[in-house]
């Protein structure tokens, strides 16, 4: 899974699991990503510090 800053077209971070990412979500707070993976599990992520 991939976050881009959309303004800037700039690649944030990326995030890898055990197997393929399905599908996610982002939290309302802004910072929570809940991603799932096609093995079953569930990943929880926060954004915190990504930019300085």
């Amino acid at each position: 899974m991939k976050l881009w800053d959309l303004a800037t077209g700039e690649m944030l971070a990326t995030f890898t699991g055990d197997g393929a990412i399905a599908s996610c979500a982002v939290a309302a707070d802004g910072v929570t990503v809940v991603g799932g993976a096609w093995l079953g599990r569930v990943y929880f992520l926060r954004l915190h510090g990504l930019r300085g």
